[in-house]
């Protein structure tokens, strides 16, 4: 899946996330929860503020990602 350059080959990266709705729907209850409060917590320490040396992990957090572990942590993935 990576190149020589170590990122991933555009090719493979299309082909997973066209297999993603097929995975998640795949999960068990338990398995959705499980997901969903790692979500959560991931989300928690984005929103948690600055450190004691002033990096703020929110800053850098592109909002796509956010909204799909929002999505993650609330279920609404699923539908």
């Amino acid at each position: 899946m990576q190149s020589d350059s170590h990122l991933f080959d555009p090719d493979d990266q299309c082909k997973l996330q066209e297999q993603f709705p097929l995975m998640i729907s795949k999960l068990t209850l338990h398995e959705r929860n499980a997901l969903a409060a790692a979500a959560t917590r991931r989300l928690a320490l984005i929103d948690a503020g600055p450190d004691e040396y002033g990096y703020d992990p929110h800053m850098n957090y592109p909002s796509d990602d956010r909204r799909f572990l929002e999505a993650v942590a609330e279920s609404t993935i699923y539908e």
